[in-house]
């Protein structure tokens, strides 16, 4: 006997029909929704270290551009490095710093440069014997793969220098250094205490000027502009984990010869293992004299090499005149 499709019991079963379908499609959106915001979730994690290395290229060449050299970007410059100068020290860096980015100039014009970092520019001439020494500097200066990048912490925050601001370097630089943090953090080594990377022409010009500064690279030689180097305090923790990458630098390059903070990719031949072996056995006071004498005597000899060189073209001026005048 069939049941009156008007009766309860059917309008019973209806409503429970329509109340179990209406069940089941909140449960679907709710599922949806849920597998949705999972789903965006885990993509932000996977992107999340993508994210903060991409620098804003825009705004670091606006920043390039701004900067122009005077006294008071000399003082900022120091500011921002934690020291204060004189009026007086100023007006000399600037005048020494000044002469540096006039013959920058001439070279760019020249063609001798090719461009590094925003606002910086490296020596054509250093390409094919970085490219050789490093697959980091190759890629870099020759495939092209330059783009400025942020270096991340193991965390993946982006690492600030002793300015305060993010560290920049060129990509396979940049990404080198992240994975070095991530590698010593892992084996409870901390993280690389690194001062700085990034450099425009005019910072590297004040940098060349201040202090005597005789192992700072001229304007367009250092690496820093091309993004391949950086300056690190914790040198002996990171040496061995830089040098897995091809990033030389302390016993493993610029010992003796440089300034043993400073690491980069193509800039350094890499030295023997029994050196190697040797540097790191030694305490860190005494590499740090040895060190010091070393510069002290290399600052003579680039003066002496200046005087020398001085007189020898005076030699060849007089030389010349006297002929002329025969």
């Amino acid at each position: 006997m069939n049941t009156p499709s008007n009766s309860p019991q059917s309008n019973r079963e209806e409503a429970e029909i329509k109340a179990s379908n209406k069940a089941n499609l909140i449960r679907a959106l709710i599922f949806s929704l849920g597998f949705g915001v999972a789903s965006g979730y885990l993509h932000s994690l996977e992107n999340h270290d993508k994210d903060a290395a991409e620098v804003d290229l825009s705004a670091l060449e606006i920043k390039a551009k701004q900067q122009t050299l005077s006294t008071d970007e000399v003082k900022k410059y120091h500011a921002s490095h934690g020291t204060d100068i004189t009026d007086a020290r100023a007006k000399v860096i600037y005048k020494s710093a000044k002469a540096q980015m006039d013959e920058i100039t001439k070279r760019i014009e020249a063609g001798e440069m090719v461009e590094g970092l925003p606002g910086a520019h490296f020596e054509k001439g250093k390409v094919d014997s970085a490219a050789a020494l490093s697959e980091i500097a190759r890629k870099v200066l020759v495939d092209g793969d330059n783009e400025p990048t942020y270096v991340l912490t193991a965390n993946g925050e982006r690492q600030l220098g002793t300015n305060k601001e993010p560290l920049v370097a060129a990509k396979p630089f940049a990404e080198a250094l992240t994975e070095v943090n991530e590698e010593m953090k892992k084996d409870g080594k901390g993280e690389l205490k690194i001062r700085n990377c990034d450099r425009t022409d005019i910072d590297q010009a004040i940098t060349k000027a201040s202090a005597g500064n005789s192992r700072a690279g001229e304007v367009g030689e250092s690496f820093h502009g091309a993004g391949l180097a950086c300056d690190i305090d914790n040198r002996a923790e990171a040496q061995p984990y830089l040098a897995k990458k091809g990033i030389r630098g302390d016993c493993d390059g610029s010992m003796f010869g440089s300034d043993p903070g400073h690491f980069s990719a193509g800039e350094m031949d890499p030295k023997g293992a029994a050196f190697i072996d040797l540097c790191r056995a030694m305490p860190m006071e005494a590499r740090s004299k040895l060190e010091k004498t070393e510069r002290l005597t290399r600052g003579t000899r680039k003066k002496i090499g200046d005087v020398v060189g001085k007189a020898e073209e005076g030699a060849k001026k007089v030389g010349k005149k006297i002929w002329d005048w025969f």
